[in-house]
């Protein structure tokens, strides 16, 4: 269009077609007088030619000479007259027409050479703005990301200056971000994916949803997709929280094995978006030493995403081998299991824990305990709360130094009597199972029985000396 309207170059459009293959963008200008150039052709190229070849009678041959140039992505074709053709041929003006390929005429005499370098020199001026609003928008963005603003928020203004949407996709394909409008209509506007630089053949990708043309949103969002991928290199590298502080300061209180009081608990909730008195559901991912923590962070946010369309408030926070969420107030009644089999897809070894419907009392030992216990791949709820679990959770910097104490001439020995109490306690006090375990006699066994009962003044027979030394001994041992 902006060549019919510019008087300097006077050049007539000859095949109507709908005005919006007039707004088609223009991106380079080829000059060639073959008939089938669309070998050396790049999408969006307004082809120049003086016909020198194009000498046909056949409608047929016209309409597969333009349904070539169309299928190549020529943007146009501009066809000058002089001593080759004084008039545009009519089969070539009728095949533009009904394929809807612009045609423009160039008079006799008007050099192709002067409208290619006046196409060549309005591309370097466009490009050149677009460059500078691209590195304005870069600008922009890195400051953001120094403050701290999470990706999202950078989204949003790539957003804004494209005129539609922006998502961020991480390398299984599951979008971890999206801003702008809402989806177009089909046909309705233009739709691209730019990756985003790291060296990495499967990385990040932008997918892009425009009303314009997406032919210039690489050089437009090229530095920004850097400044975006130098972000996420952080927030998948760094080790802080990928969450708020308040999220952070509550869910670390959770986590302190020395034990935090409901009073100052609660506040610690309220702060961090939610109601202490409702009910609580968690999840507790953690890595093994063959996962990286890029993985586990990565999973982190893709479950973050997921968990924020199923909850009201849902609150993260990440260390070097695990993560921690915490959420209330659920929208839909979907299966949590199968959320977390959602996120952590393609992410093999990560141990994905969880629970539902429990009281902020009982929140923190649960996720204690998730924490202490041995990872094991794959989704599945989190261990129900014994006393086992629970000796794990307790803060332990004077019970360790107690259970020792009652155990105390055990442990001075040669570790024989420790391991036999440990067999009678574990089987029940069953003395049949304790000698096939230990591969000992039955007298040898009441004899040891003995020793440990005239060392620990204790009676074997009574219930509650037993449970105090197993509870001694799931301390000393430190499961």
């Amino acid at each position: 269009m902006d060549l019919l309207e510019d008087s300097a170059l006077d050049v007539e459009l000859r095949a109507p077609v709908p005005p919006d293959r007039l707004n088609r963008t223009i991106t380079a200008c080829a000059q060639t007088e073959l008939m089938d150039p669309t070998p050396f052709l790049s999408r969006g190229e307004f082809v120049l030619t003086l016909g020198m070849g194009l000498h046909f009678v056949d409608a047929r041959t016209w309409d597969a000479y333009v349904e070539r140039l169309i299928a190549a992505g020529a943007s146009g074709l501009g066809f000058g007259l002089g001593t080759i053709h004084m008039t545009t041929p009519i089969g070539l003006v009728g095949a533009c027409e009904r394929q809807g390929l612009p045609l423009v005429e160039l008079d006799a005499g008007f050099p192709l050479v002067k409208l290619s370098r006046h196409i060549w020199e309005g591309l370097a001026a466009e490009r050149y703005q677009v460059a500078r609003r691209g590195w304005d928008l870069a600008n922009e963005c890195t400051q953001l990301a120094t403050e701290g603003a999470a990706p999202a928020v950078i989204l949003e203004r790539v957003a804004e200056r494209i005129g539609g949407n922006a998502a961020l996709v991480d390398p299984a394909g599951f979008t971890l971000a999206r801003a702008g409008d809402l989806r177009f209509e089909p046909g309705a506007g233009s739709r691209t994916t730019l990756a985003l630089p790291g060296g990495e053949r499967d990385g990040f990708h932008l997918r892009l949803e425009t009303e314009g043309d997406a032919v210039l949103l690489q050089p437009l969002l090229g530095p920004t997709a850097a400044v975006l991928a130098m972000q996420l290199s952080y927030t998948l590298a760094a080790r802080s929280p990928l969450h708020s502080h308040s999220a952070a300061r509550f869910i670390e209180a959770l986590s302190d094995r020395r034990g935090v009081a409901p009073e100052v608990l609660r506040p610690l909730a309220v702060d961090a978006g939610f109601a202490p008195d409702d009910t609580w559901d968690a999840v507790v991912l953690r890595r093994p030493e063959a996962v990286s923590s890029a993985v586990l962070r990565l999973v982190t946010w893709r479950l973050r995403v997921l968990l924020e369309e199923k909850y009201r408030c849902v609150r993260f926070y990440d260390e070097a081998y695990q993560a921690t969420l915490v959420m209330q107030g659920v929208r839909d009644s979907g299966d949590l299991s199968d959320v977390l089999r959602s996120a952590v897809d393609r992410a093999e070894g990560i141990d994905a824990g969880y629970t539902h419907g429990i009281a902020l009392d009982e929140l923190s030992i649960v996720i204690q305990v998730a924490r202490r216990a041995e990872p094991v791949a794959g989704v599945h709820p989190l261990p129900i709360v014994d006393l086992g679990a629970l000796v794990g959770a307790l803060p332990n910097a004077g019970l360790t130094a107690l259970a020792r104490r009652t155990l105390g001439p055990l442990l001075d020995g040669d570790g024989v009597l420790y391991s036999t109490l440990e067999a009678y306690l574990e089987l029940g006090g069953s003395a049949k199972l304790v000698c096939q375990r230990l591969f000992i006699h039955r007298n040898t066994l009441s004899y040891r029985l003995q020793r440990i009962e005239h060392l620990l003044g204790v009676d074997l027979g009574d219930g509650r000396a037993r449970a105090t030394l197993l509870f001694a001994l799931e301390i000393v041992s430190g499961r």
